[in-house]
């Protein structure tokens, strides 16, 4: 994984929680939470690959 594009930010919930996906171009997806407080939680891995 050497190359990461966002491929979709939600808008921000009722508490300020962002959720951001990125793709790699190895085809692997992640998604996290971001806060107000700038907390970042990777919430899911995954390879599309297999």
């Amino acid at each position: 994984m050497t190359d990461l594009e966002v491929i979709s930010i939600s808008q921000p919930d009722s508490n300020g929680k962002y959720t951001l996906k990125w793709k790699s171009d190895d085809n692997k997806t992640i998604t996290a939470d971001l806060t107000k407080n700038k907390d970042v939680k990777i919430t899911s891995k995954t390879d599309k690959s297999k």
